[in-house]
């Protein structure tokens, strides 16, 4: 299961930022993987729909959860919750929002065998999207 993190720095360590649209990273953590990327918050400086673009950022990287430390605005939040994915608030750090996900979801980790599937799942989620991204650019 995917998560992500808003944070105001690139790492586990970083606080979580109170902000969701224009939060400066997001952390994209697989929990049952146990990985993570930080990766900077493509809407972060956008002027204006900095919200539903970083919701849609969100459900590009396959998340079905959202730590934050405030409320996203209505219109992230509408588009958050039609997409299925739970908000949940949390104050502290970027690891330590992690351990409450892994406690409250009972994240099991997986076998070298299911590792590889999954990384094969995402592999070809992640060739979809860059078809579609050039499909666009044609």
């Amino acid at each position: 299961m995917k998560a992500v993190i808003t944070a105001d720095g690139p790492d586990l360590n970083a606080p979580v930022s109170l902000v969701f649209g224009r939060a400066p990273y997001f952390v994209v953590y697989d929990l049952q993987l146990d990985t993570y990327e930080a990766v900077p918050n493509p809407a972060q400086s956008a002027i204006g729909g900095a919200g539903p673009m970083a919701a849609n950022f969100v459900a590009q990287q396959g998340a079905k959860v959202v730590v934050t430390g405030g409320i996203p605005g209505p219109n992230a939040s509408y588009m958050l919750m039609s997409l299925g994915i739970e908000v949940i608030q949390f104050q502290g750090v970027v690891k330590d929002a992690v351990a409450m996900l892994k406690s409250r979801y009972g994240v099991k980790f997986l076998s070298k065998e299911e590792k590889l599937k999954l990384l094969k799942q995402e592999k070809e989620r992640i060739e979809r999207r860059l078809k579609e991204i050039e499909e666009k650019l044609r």
